[in-house]
């Protein structure tokens, strides 16, 4: 009789990805703390932060960033496409090393 009137543990809940991006966003929308939307909504703290890290911002590229680069323009005096600068000298393609040596010597 004792066991009958234990409660059954709570039916483990599977969320579908729609349903857990819809938590995360009510969840940004609402301005609480983690633990106390947890605690609304009867999730575990673990599996959420779990979700936060999975399905969480995903606006944000990971990796990249964007950047603006300046136009370049070309004034009289100014030569473009630089490829590398040494000591002064300056190259605007790319040189074979063995083309350098046979200068030096």
């Amino acid at each position: 009789m004792e066991s009958a009137e234990r409660e059954m543990p709570a039916q483990k809940v599977r969320r579908s990805a729609a349903e857990i991006q819809s938590l995360l966003a009510e969840y940004e929308k609402s301005g609480m703390s983690a633990k106390s939307f947890c605690r609304l909504h009867q999730l575990k703290k673990a599996y959420f932060s779990r979700w936060l890290l999975r399905y969480g911002n995903k606006k944000a590229a990971k990796g990249f960033v964007a950047v603006d680069l300046p136009a370049e323009t070309s004034s009289p005096g100014k030569q473009t496409g630089l490829f590398a600068e040494y000591r002064g000298i300056k190259f605007y393609q790319k040189v074979d090393a063995s083309y350098l040596k046979s200068l030096l010597s």
